[in-house]
């Protein structure tokens, strides 16, 4: 259940989505400049209403399991890698409390990172004395002293709930940034606070960019779908270290595609898809759209060739600083991939997408289909995962081909953008990632009926918040039809009116 206080602001929330949808809708048909002042009103609204007004004490801490993770996995790689986390969480606790006899020590549920699984007291035992002998004195001690700042600062079953997330999880090129950044910032009170500063500007940079890039109406509507969004709320998802920095920098690429600005466009997409990797749909989106219109050729016309080496070179350059910069070198990625293995086998709860409506469903078809007499396979069950799969398969076939004929019809920035429909239909992406359907409010500048449905979604999105029961399947379904809609949008209105077109001709 939802707490009073996260199901107030819900409702607040819910109204002020509504309240942006009429007057984006108003102001479409309109001059008038009060609807725009009252668009900006509303949004500054919206922005409070994320951190809900500031009256939960909570709400204006970070996530501390998802920070945790960032903020140690990264300063402490070199010694933890992707798996060693939470073993040495508990070695560094025990040292802290003098344990020196464990035998018999209860050990909280800490999950396993290199099966998801519960770790087994054994495990912890090994991994806790693999963490004395990869440290060194200075550093476990600094450890250590990391570790009780975060335990100072959290209820008991706020730490138990730490102690079982996924762990440290993004590229090695992360810690080219956050590993840096990390070691610069203590782990105190004004070191928390400094971690929440981050994040609070690189939103004021999104914003600002948006703002810069598209003009004043789009910034209010990119803040008040921001504000009001149900998938990624503060009440859920709270702040974290550094978690605005791929997205605000996927917005930059695109708000730069626009102002004929290919080289930073590129660098943007190369820094948020190195950092995310499914940001990657964002530029292939658009050098499809170069090839649907000019061929492979077109690739080396001047703005494109200069977008190439903007994301390349920045990808190139993060790779190597990831090599360079920790003491693991090649392993890292090697782990990488390992952990990225251990998660795409994994059955997460919050995740969304076509893959996550087939899951479902089948979850809620096969209890009611016959069971397999002893010796046999159950033939309607493995009938209805194959109708599924192929029904995916087929929407999926579908979706790309809606997306290639769309492709023709777009401006640069608009194919760009477009490439957020992608990871709903081929992906299954965690609720908190699904901020990048704010590249939608940004193709609303010259078709408004797209911003209209962002609109419709976010209410949707944010009743199924309050009705609670399956929605990260209707949720599913939302962002699904969603996506189809807006590519019927960007079809039926043709290409934008403005701006430069693929490969740098005005249009």
């Amino acid at each position: 259940m939802l707490s009073s206080l996260t199901e107030w602001n819900s409702w607040i929330r819910l109204l002020l989505a509504a309240l942006g949808l009429i007057l984006f809708a108003v102001s479409t048909r309109r001059s008038r400049r009060f609807y725009r002042v009252a668009l900006a009103v509303v949004a500054v609204f919206c922005i409070g209403a994320y951190f809900q007004f500031f009256l939960d004490t909570n709400s204006i801490e970070f996530h501390l399991g998802e920070t945790y993770t960032y903020y140690m996995g990264s300063k402490y790689f070199d010694e933890l890698g992707y798996f060693g986390l939470y073993e040495c969480t508990v070695a560094a606790f025990l040292d802290l409390a003098n344990r020196t006899d464990v035998s018999e020590i209860e050990f909280p549920p800490v999950r396993d990172l290199r099966t998801l699984e519960r770790a087994e007291r054994e495990t912890l035992l090994a991994g806790s004395r693999r963490c004395h002998e990869t440290f060194s004195p200075d550093r476990w001690a600094s450890f250590t002293a990391d570790v009780h700042a975060f335990r100072s600062r959290t209820t008991h079953v706020q730490w138990r709930m730490m102690l079982v997330d996924q762990g440290f999880n993004p590229p090695p090129v992360w810690l080219v940034i956050g590993g840096r950044l990390a070691e610069k910032i203590p782990a105190n009170a004004r070191g928390f606070r400094a971690l929440l500063l981050v994040d609070r500007l690189l939103l004021g940079v999104l914003l600002g960019v948006v703002g810069w890039g598209f003009g004043l109406e789009i910034a209010c509507v990119v803040a008040i779908i921001w504000g009001t969004g149900e998938l990624w709320s503060h009440g859920w998802v709270g702040e974290s270290y550094l978690r605005m920095l791929w997205i605000t920098a996927t917005i930059g690429g695109l708000a730069a595609l626009r102002k004929d600005k290919p080289t930073v466009a590129g660098a943007l997409f190369g820094l948020a898809t190195a950092l995310r990797l499914f940001p990657a749909v964002f530029p292939l989106a658009y050098l499809l759209a170069v090839w649907r219109r000019q061929g492979v050729k077109g690739w080396l016309t001047g703005p494109t060739r200069r977008f190439l080496l903007g994301a390349v070179g920045t990808v190139l350059l993060l790779v190597a600083g990831s090599l360079a910069g920790s003491s693991r070198g090649i392993d890292s990625w090697i782990e990488f991939g390992e952990k990225m293995r251990v998660f795409m086998a994994a059955d997460f709860s919050n995740t969304l997408g076509l893959p996550i409506i087939a899951r479902d469903v089948q979850d809620s078809v096969a209890p009611l289909l016959p069971e397999a007499e002893p010796g046999h396979i159950a033939k309607a069950r493995v009938g209805l995962f194959l109708f599924l799969q192929i029904v995916r398969i087929g929407v999926m076939g579908v979706f790309l081909v809606a997306l290639w004929r769309t492709l023709g019809k777009c401006a640069g920035w608009e194919a760009a953008a477009v490439g957020f429909t992608a990871v709903p239909l081929l992906t299954a992406a965690a609720n908190y990632y699904y901020t990048f359907v704010l590249a939608a409010g940004l193709l609303a500048t010259h078709r408004p009926r797209i911003g209209i449905l962002l609109f419709a979604a976010a209410l949707l999105w944010i009743g199924l918040g309050l009705v609670g029961a399956e929605r990260m399947l209707w949720a599913s379904l939302v962002a699904v039809i969603f996506c189809f809609l807006t590519l019927h949008e960007m079809r039926r209105d043709g290409a934008e009116t403005q701006g430069t077109d693929i490969g740098g001709r005005q249009i």
